[in-house]
């Protein structure tokens, strides 16, 4: 009946009177959501396309004109951008398709040891060992200034180790050397907030999805977690036995990933604070760690190997080639690496 009425055939036969089984079958079949149902088997599918392209990914380009080495990469949110921070003190713009060398930042005053864009695209920022925030106009290439504090001419007393937006781009969260965390206006560069907590060398910060709560690495060996309203401490993390090097957050919310020098990757509940798993398998200090935007995977980095782990089971899925820096395009599809000798690798 349903295909005769979309071919839109007459239909002459007398209305029926419908018993209440088949009522109650035919009210069922009322109450689904179509446009939700589709949603939702579209939303499925993409995870099974993008977990597959994760495990066939494969360098196909090779980005060269650093001549030190990248500590550093990001990727605009719109996934045509890579901004890229070296030891040559310069942060580097490419063209993501293509591969070529869009612009270069000159001036630093140190190596370069993080780079990140906001979320609106506008915004490029980078830090490093001259202890400087320093912030460009991305869309012009022109300078905008430096997040300096109070009365001194830095961002922080020691190299800038990591920088983090938060999900609306308006605060920037620093780590440092110095041991601290320092929270920003991003729009005026100003200091909101210094975090003290730590008792050695920051090396990492993440913001959760919902911008409520601060993550954060330090060479204490631990990972902090921190309230993002009032900055109040609210846990504290540990298991990891060298250098807590980089953390990421995945885009539920629900775990933290963790990358150390004892050469282990730590998956936590965010929730619980507990240990989900401890992953091993690398032969030297993890340096780099990304969660991809389905939440399926887990990229781990170190000076001479990449490692791709199931964020679900722990188990390792693949090794790649490469070295850190790592980080997923936000569609999830394109992984960039450090390729050694200040080279970038893309992998599709």
């Amino acid at each position: 009946m349903l295909k005769a009425n979309l071919l839109g055939v007459n239909q002459s036969k007398p209305t029926e009177k419908l018993g209440n089984a088949e009522l109650s079958y035919k009210q069922k079949f009322s109450d689904i959501d179509i446009d939700k149902e589709l949603q939702v088997i579209k939303a499925n599918l993409n995870n099974l396309i993008t977990v597959k392209s994760h495990l066939d990914l494969k360098c196909n380009t090779i980005l060269k004109g650093h001549i030190g080495n990248v500590n550093s990469v990001a990727i605009s949110r719109n996934s045509d951008i890579i901004a890229s921070g070296s030891d040559d003190r310069t942060v580097k713009l490419w063209h993501l398709t293509t591969g070529k060398s869009i612009y270069t930042f000159f001036g630093q005053g140190g190596e370069v040891q993080a780079v990140n864009i906001s979320p609106n695209g506008q915004m490029l920022i980078a830090g490093g060992f001259d202890n400087v925030i320093t912030s460009w106009k991305l869309r012009t290439k022109t300078f905008s200034g430096i997040f300096n504090k109070p009365n001194s001419p830095f961002s922080h007393g020691a190299v800038v180790s990591d920088l983090a937006f938060s999900p609306n781009g308006k605060i920037l969260i620093s780590a440092s050397g110095d041991e601290t965390i320092a929270v920003w206006d991003s729009l005026r560069g100003k200091l909101i907030h210094t975090i003290t907590d730590h008792s050695n060398m920051v090396n990492c910060v993440a913001i959760s999805p919902d911008g409520q709560t601060i993550a954060s690495g330090s060479n204490d060996k631990t990972i902090r977690l921190w309230n993002r309203r009032g900055y109040q401490q609210r846990s504290i993390l540990t298991g990891h036995t060298g250098w807590v090097t980089s953390i990421a957050i995945s885009p539920d919310g629900k775990t933290i990933a963790s990358a150390s020098a004892d050469k282990t990757v730590r998956l936590w509940n965010l929730h619980t604070e507990k240990l989900i798993f401890s992953l091993t398998g690398h032969s030297t200090a993890v340096l780099s760690i990304a969660i991809s935007p389905d939440g399926e995977t887990v990229v781990s980095a170190s000076i001479n190997e990449i490692k791709l782990w199931s964020l679900r089971t722990g188990k390792l899925l693949r090794n790649l080639n490469g070295c850190y820096p790592v980080t997923f395009s936000p569609d999830g599809r394109i992984l960039v690496s450090g390729g050694g000798k200040g080279k970038i690798k893309i992998w599709r």
